[in-house]
């Protein structure tokens, strides 16, 4: 497993995937990437997928990137089917233009 790094974004991937010198890899190519991969939900199959915001000062948001690349960095074991299936987790943390709505007044 190879863990690229290419303008701040990471991705893992085989041994022999190899990007293009010229290519503009980027957080759009690693979610396209995860959509290819992503098969459809099966029942008794684990599979979760949620967009959150969250409100966070500058070190919160440098804590939680550190923590996100320490879970990121974590040794795979060998990719065969005796260790389990595989799952893709593609996780980002970036700066959103969130508008602010007024509170929900249930209705």
């Amino acid at each position: 497993m190879v863990l690229l790094l290419v303008r701040g974004v990471e991705a893992a991937a085989a041994e022999d995937f190899k990007v293009h010198e010229d290519a503009v890899v980027g957080p759009e190519f690693l979610i396209n990437a995860a959509l290819g991969e992503m098969l459809p939900s099966q029942p008794g199959r684990p599979s979760h997928t949620a967009l959150r915001h969250l409100w966070l000062t500058d070190a919160e948001a440098h804590a939680l990137e550190a923590r996100l690349r320490a879970l990121a960095a974590e040794p795979h074991p060998a990719t065969d089917s005796a260790h389990g299936k595989p799952y893709g987790l593609l996780v980002s943390l970036f700066s959103a233009d969130v508008p602010s709505l007024p509170p929900d007044d249930g209705h």
